[in-house]
């Protein structure tokens, strides 16, 4: 795939997986009203045959000479390549940070629809609503991510997504009904969208080639791993705090990270682009100039 698509193909990735959040949900809503719980179940099972059959056109190149050592000192060399691209090195670290900070609202989705409605039947409704909203905001986000890298540029697009997604999460965080809950949710799933595709397509644009993989693998396990914790702290900080004040106050942590790293560290910043960033040659002194 020629470089320049990469960012086009993880955002229409993207794209058809928040589809289907959207719309797998309610075709089951469907099927459960003609059929039953368990019908739904089934023909989910079956879709999956849908994945293998796909799969059996795709096509890749022969691997490459098999490398000496075992798996253990594979990840090592993945790690070593990882930490000495400052453009990896960058995204992973970013990543693990909004999983802690900021991917948590995912898992919250259900108490906050708790939060804002009463009983189980407007539970439940609250709930497929907030859901479908953060499915409905991902996929408008997906579609609008290359355009907009285009014109501004991955870097500046990203910057603007690590701030512009915590404020709306903030605000989502404190919204007092469902409606405008949706409408907030609908804006933090697009803008969270762009993140993970963003800086998912630095890791893989800025790895060695021969190191991809395991790269981006890192990436996958940043992202991974964190986020479940975020989701343990945030909870249970909200049983002390309460859920709107735990929301916005890490939210907004994530806004005085990258503020801080703007301040004190630019370069981790200037390193989330899609080719290495130079640093700027020094100026001659005025004496020396002439």
């Amino acid at each position: 795939m020629p470089r320049r698509d990469l960012l086009s193909a993880t955002s229409l990735s993207s794209a058809q997986y928040n589809l289907g959040r959207v719309v797998g949900p309610a075709l089951a809503g469907v099927v459960i009203a003609l059929g039953s719980y368990g019908l739904a179940f089934a023909l989910n099972a079956v879709s999956f045959l849908a994945v293998v059959v796909a799969v059996l056109f795709v096509r890749v190149p022969p691997a490459p000479q098999r490398e000496e050592g075992g798996i253990a000192a594979r990840i090592r060399a993945g790690a070593r390549a990882a930490r000495g691209e400052p453009g990896c090195r960058a995204a992973i670290v970013m990543i693990a940070i909004v999983a802690l900070l900021a991917s948590p609202f995912i898992a919250l989705v259900p108490a906050v629809a708790d939060r804002l409605v009463e009983g189980d039947d407007a539970l439940g409704a609250a709930t497929g609503a907030l859901t479908t909203a953060q499915g409905v905001g991902a996929v408008l986000g997906a579609l609008c991510i290359v355009p907009l890298a285009d014109r501004i540029g991955l870097r500046r697009l990203l910057v603007a997504d690590l701030v512009l997604c915590p404020l709306a999460l903030a605000v989502y965080g404190v919204t007092p009904n469902v409606v405008s809950a949706v409408v907030a949710l609908t804006l933090v799933g697009a803008l969270y969208i762009g993140l993970l595709s963003g800086l998912s397509t630095v890791v893989q644009l800025r790895a060695p080639e021969a190191y991809r993989g395991r790269v981006l693998s890192l990436y996958m396990v940043a992202l991974g791993v964190v986020y479940p914790i975020g989701a343990l702290v945030q909870g249970a900080v909200a049983d002390v705090v309460g859920l709107p004040a735990t929301t916005a106050g890490f939210a907004l942590a994530l806004v005085v990270v990258v503020a801080l790293l703007a301040g004190l560290r630019p370069g981790f910043l200037r390193a989330l682009d899609a080719e290495p960033v130079e640093a700027p040659a020094p100026t001659a002194p005025a004496a020396l100039a002439g």
